[in-house]
């Protein structure tokens, strides 16, 4: 079972934003405090989070007390967020781009992406960010990894790979060190992991497959695929939850003018 990709990155999650919101990691309090000690996070901070998706990175700085812009060019998603956080008053949603994110000169502390920065186009992101960073700005690349070695974790990896043709296509492969330094226009970036982790039952688990773009919608109403993924869940599970063991990976850093 296939499906064409779309060409354009900013509908590749369209109508996935439900399951997006309700089955996809959040991020641990630790990056938070990471970037306190490292930089001086504080209340005070404006955030731009680009790629804002639903909102769940966005979620944690508000919980900080700062101010958010949430730049997303979905639709789907970027209502998801407005739904969810409308009772955030310091949250801002804004349909852009990272590459023209129609922010004011100078206007924020801190730039993050959280699972979005691959999507970006990386001189005019840069661009964009120098444009819109305070002197001293920072900006912080922010990933959930998945860990492959546990058994349940080997298993899912197997069953996305035979079922579902897209997935080689768009696994993001490990992310290097190397691959970030034109965005910071130097190589002094620093960077931590912290332990994340996701609890789910066999709903959540279909959610988590269906927040993808590789994952043809309606896929589940396959008899055959939704049996075996029923079957690998029921292998696992503990107390009707599986747990799927993440690396919640930082690389931050201030923007050098030039590259």
């Amino acid at each position: 079972m296939s499906e064409l990709i779309p060409s354009d990155p900013t509908q590749r999650f369209s109508a996935r934003a439900l399951h997006y919101a309700r089955s996809r990691p959040g991020y641990p309090p630790a990056i938070l405090q990471f970037l306190k000690e490292q930089f001086g996070l504080n209340a005070s901070w404006t955030i731009a989070d680009l790629g804002s998706g639903t909102g769940k990175l966005s979620e944690l700085f508000l919980a900080a007390g700062c101010w958010v812009y949430g730049v997303e060019p979905n639709r789907d998603m970027r209502l998801m967020a407005e739904k969810l956080l409308n009772a955030q008053p310091q949250f801002i949603s804004i349909d852009a781009q990272a590459e023209a994110t129609t922010l004011e000169p100078a206007s924020v502390d801190l730039l993050v992406a959280g699972q979005a920065y691959h999507w970006f186009d990386v001189p005019r992101a840069r661009a964009e960010a120098l444009r819109i960073l305070r002197p001293g700005g920072v900006a912080a690349l922010i990933w959930n990894d998945r860990r492959s070695e546990a058994p349940f974790t080997r298993a899912y990896e197997a069953f996305l790979t035979s079922q579902f043709p897209n997935y080689q296509l768009t696994k993001h492969r490990r992310h290097e060190r190397a691959s970030f330094e034109p965005f910071f226009g130097h190589a002094d970036f620093i960077s931590a992991a912290f332990d994340n982790h996701l609890r789910l039952d066999l709903t959540a688990l279909i959610g988590l497959i269906n927040s993808a773009s590789y994952a043809p919608l309606g896929w589940e109403s396959s008899p055959p695929i939704l049996s075996r993924l029923a079957a690998l869940f029921d292998q696992y599970q503990v107390d009707g939850r599986i747990v799927l063991d993440y690396d919640t990976r930082i690389y931050a850093g201030p923007l050098a003018e030039s590259a």
